[in-house]
């Protein structure tokens, strides 16, 4: 079979009906960008290609030094092309696996970024640096670069990923009822963001009818869960740092690119040795995960940057063999194999005795493999490469397989067919991560337990993960067992042979205690892969969630971690906007209390309820865009913390008084970093209503208090609060009204010095005009 070369690149010939699912290599080197005359075939350009469906919905897969030339073809396609080419380089979809420079280094140079009119969508894993946005902006700091990514022209809308699936582009969509994830999470007293139509990936919510008045939210199209032009998988690679691999199928066509870079064999012997399947289902190893989720894909660009006979040298760095990855193609009954991410020493020649020995591979272990095609074809990826895929017939094929893997772990629902279009016969977990609380980096993990018996060999493991969250050493699990009610770290990293009860029996005393330990990330630590393997069985069985094994560098066993909590059942949402966000803004900023000076008129009321409450905590909470602000602050030195931490920012969407007795039995505060550290077990907050211009009442924050054990307010204290906070709202509207006086102020001083400067400049034909310089001079204008 031989590839498929359209007549020009891109999609913009052919009408809807009879155009193909396009893919353009724009970068396929590994790395660092080179530039050399023996590498000129196969280029020198980093990690980026470009995947189009038969609809036009474009998908970047990552950004490397490529991405620069596709961003000079688009602008010269959508300022020259007509007003066709200009709808069909209007933006679209950026989907990042991981923020190795290599794979974002052409983000600041891409010219589409920078043009207003232009609309993208960013996706991205989020990892130990924060979002996705937070990655990305590191990069163009001062320090490194002179446009900051506040400045990009375009509308972009970030949105962090983690295992999963998705939807990009258009498509007719079910508009009549929310997924069922959302009727759940009604259900459970908390809405769900989803899709609102600005664009692929923006998030619109499903609310409450606590958190509504009652209204009904069932007109919501909920475009990135139930149909669109591409559906996208999102699966955890093996690699340093936090990866995604992807899975694109266009919707229309049934035509699938896998697109796996950066990516070592889970089971580092393989990598030397090659792909060899588990004997039975049961005893599935995270390799046989892997093949599934490139299962019966049309196209597959895999890592492929080293060979068996290097890979000793290179183990833990992150890569795959050749070898490893035509075993792995074979068999998951891949269409195309594209040998891709090449060694940034490679030459020509080299790249073609890759393929050549690929070949021979392939030969070789055909008949090792039931699912493997006699026509599977191989190729080296290069720069500028243009593939066509072929439609394929409308059926289900592998697909819910792979959607297993990517769901591992998760309860799926049930889930109607999506007006006929192929779709998996369950609902999946979504992919997207929007509704999560985003931490900053310090506050990644919360508390994460580690059981090893030499503190020597648990060092460098500390180093690492302590700038993501609070680490505790324990040297006895019999230790770590007898606080773990109390402590409830959010993870655990246990070495097997400790000392004393083996890590599986640890896991498995871990389990019986309540919701909880049923529920926390446990990883097992073992000196090496045979040793995993004989305890795979036991500790499945007992609830592992993750293994690693020695060789390992501190960098995987982190981002061993980072995918244990991504996987776990998320404890942790952030509160929906209210729906009169805007004009509930326009009011708290009206009232002039943001960052001003402390007030003793506020800060009575606050002592006061302290007091009365006997909490350690009260304060005058402001819910500001992005942020949580205090007027007041009795008992805490912060002055602020971000929005998607605060419980005022649920608060403000009921009108009474809103109690959470214990969060760390809460699902949606349990996993919160002010919950996680410490800082919050017991919360109430009545909201403070506020006059707006517009003659309604807008919540802009509240009075709250705050606990660090469980508690409870009776009727009577619960009215005592409410009556607390209307004489802070008094205040407020005090507030407001002085600010209004000195805007009222300002604004007759200005108007009276405006007239007496009019008024001093007429007489120049009599027309009032205000001269500016000299107008002996003949330098006269007039306003």
């Amino acid at each position: 079979m031989s590839l498929s070369i359209p007549k020009k690149a891109g999609h913009d010939s052919g009408s809807d009906e009879d155009r193909q699912t396009s893919v353009k290599i724009w970068g396929s080197r590994g790395s660092i960008p080179r530039s050399e005359p023996n590498m000129t075939k196969y280029g020198g350009s980093t990690s980026c290609v470009e995947f189009v469906s038969a609809s036009g919905t474009r998908a970047i897969l990552d950004m490397g030094s490529g991405s620069y030339s596709l961003g000079q073809q688009m602008i010269s396609q959508y300022f020259g092309g007509g007003e066709e080419g200009k709808k069909r380089n209007s933006g679209g979809n950026i989907l990042i696996t991981h923020t190795h420079w290599d794979h974002i280094q052409g983000f600041p140079f891409f010219v589409p970024l920078f043009i207003p009119g232009m609309s993208w969508d960013v996706y991205g894993p989020r990892g130990s640096a924060g979002s996705i946005r937070d990655s990305l902006a590191g990069q163009m700091q001062y320090d490194y670069f002179p446009v900051n990514l506040n400045y990009l022209g375009a509308e972009i809308r970030y949105h962090d990923l983690t295992e999963g699936m998705f939807y990009l582009g258009g498509g007719e969509q079910n508009t009549s009822t929310p997924p069922p994830s959302v009727a759940e999470s009604a259900a459970n007293g908390e809405g769900d963001g989803k899709g609102d139509g600005k664009g692929d990936g923006a998030a619109k919510t499903g609310k409450t009818d606590d958190e509504t008045g009652g209204d009904s939210d069932s007109d919501e199209s909920f475009c990135q869960e139930i149909g669109g032009d591409i559906m996208v998988t999102a699966h955890y690679l093996h690699h340093p740092c936090l990866t995604l691999g992807y899975r694109l199928e266009d919707t229309k066509t049934n035509t699938t690119l896998c697109y796996i870079t950066d990516h070592e064999p889970f089971d580092m012997r393989m990598g030397t040795e090659g792909y060899n399947p588990s004997p039975t289902r049961e005893r599935r190893t995270a390799d046989d995960k892997h093949v599934q989720f490139i299962q019966g894909c049309d196209l597959l660009l895999h890592d492929s940057q080293y060979t068996a006979s290097q890979y000793e040298q290179k183990v833990t760095w992150g890569h795959s063999t050749v070898e490893y990855v035509v075993d792995v193609a074979l068999a998951a009954g891949v269409k195309r194999l594209g040998l891709f991410h090449h060694d940034p020493m490679r030459t020509d020649e080299d790249i073609e005795g890759l393929v050549e020995l690929a070949t021979k591979r392939m030969e070789k272990r055909r008949g090792d493999f039931d699912s493997a095609r006699p026509d599977m074809e191989i190729f080296a990826a290069y720069d500028k490469q243009d593939i066509l895929l072929e439609t394929n017939p409308c059926e289900n094929g592998n697909h819910d397989l792979v959607q297993e893997v990517a769901n591992e772990g998760k309860e799926a629902t049930p889930l109607e067919a999506n007006g006929g279009r192929r779709t998996s016969q369950h609902r999946r977990e979504s992919a997207l991560s929007d509704r999560r609380g985003s931490a900053t980096s310090e506050e990644l993990f919360g508390q994460v337990a580690l059981i090893f018996m030499d503190d020597a060999v648990a060092a460098p493991i500390v180093n690492v993960l302590e700038a993501s969250g609070a680490v505790k050493v324990y040297n006895d699990a019999e230790d770590a067992l007898e606080v773990a009610e109390k402590v409830l770290p959010s993870l655990y990293i246990v070495q097997h042979d400790n000392g004393g009860m083996t890590g599986v029996e640890f896991c498995r005393k871990i389990r019986e205690l309540g919701d909880w330990g049923k529920q926390v990330p446990i990883v097992i630590e073992t000196p090496d892969q045979d040793t995993l393997e004989s305890i795979r069985a036991e500790g499945d069985e007992a609830g592992v969630t993750d293994y690693v094994s020695k060789p390992y560098s501190p960098e995987y066993v982190k981002t061993k971690a980072h995918i244990a909590m991504s996987r776990s059942p998320c404890r942790w949402r952030k509160a929906d906007l209210p729906r009169d966000e805007d004009a509930r803004l326009e009011t708290l900023q009206a009232t002039g209390l943001l960052d001003s000076k402390p007030e003793d008129r506020y800060d009575r009321l606050t002592r006061i309820a302290a007091r009365t409450f006997d909490v350690p905590v009260v304060l005058i909470s402001l819910v500001d865009k992005d942020r949580q602000w205090f007027k007041s602050c009795e008992g805490l030195c912060a002055t602020e913390t971000p929005r998607d931490q605060a419980f005022c920012a649920h608060a403000i969407h009921r009108d009474n008084v809103f109690i959470i007795q214990d969060a760390t039995k809460d699902d949606r505060f349990a996993d919160n970093p002010l919950v996680t550290g410490g800082v919050v077990r017991f919360y109430a907050g009545m909201p403070l209503s506020i006059m707006g211009s517009d003659n309604l009442k807008h919540r802009i924050g509240t009075l709250c208090l705050i606990d660090t054990t469980p508690r409870d307010l009776d009727k009577d204290s619960i009215r005592l609060l409410q009556d607390l906070a209307h004489l802070v709202e008094a205040e407020v509207e005090l507030s407001m009204a002085e600010v209004s006086r000195k805007d009222r102020s300002q604004s007759l001083n200005t108007e009276k010095i405006m007239t007496e400067t009019a008024g001093s400049t007429t007489g120049n034909g009599g027309n009032g005009a205000v001269v500016v310089g000299d107008a002996k001079q003949g330098c006269c204008a007039t306003m």
